[in-house]
C-alpha cells in the first residue's frame, strides 16, 4: 500500500487529502483508484493566507488489529498519530495529537 497527499484541482489554496492506493497484481502495473482516508483526525482547511494544506507525508502501522497512521498535521506542525480499528482507510480518529513526542514543532 501507498499513501500519497494531493488536492484534486489545480489550485494552492485546496485542501490536500491523503489517499490509499494499492497494486492488483503482481507485476505491479495495474493499481487501484486512489481512495481517501477518513476520520477526524486530519485537519481541516484553513485556508491559503496561513500556507497550511492539511495532513501530508502518512505512513501506517499494523498492530493489535488496529491500524495507526503517522502523518505531519499542517495546522499543528507536528507529527500526529491517528487510530482506525475498521480498516486501513478509516475512519481515523485522534490518539496522539499536538506535540505528543515532547519534541517541539516542525
Amino acid at each position: 500500500h501507498i499513501f500519497v497527499s494531493a488536492s484534486t484541482t489545480p489550485e494552492i489554496s485546496t485542501k490536500h487529502v491523503i489517499y490509499e492506493l494499492h497494486p492488483l497484481d503482481g507485476t505491479m502495473t495495474n493499481w487501484s483508484a486512489p481512495t481517501p482516508v477518513t476520520g477526524s483526525a486530519f485537519p481541516a482547511w484553513t485556508g491559503l493566507e496561513t500556507g497550511r494544506v492539511g495532513a501530508y507525508d502518512a505512513y501506517v502501522v499494523k498492530r493489535g488489529g488496529a491500524y495507526f497512521m503517522f502523518h505531519f498535521d499542517s495546522v499543528s506542525s507536528c507529527i500526529e498519530v491517528a487510530r482506525s480499528t475498521n480498516s486501513l482507510t478509516g475512519p481515523y480518529e485522534p490518539h496522539g495529537t499536538g506535540n505528543w513526542q515532547g519534541i517541539g514543532l516542525y
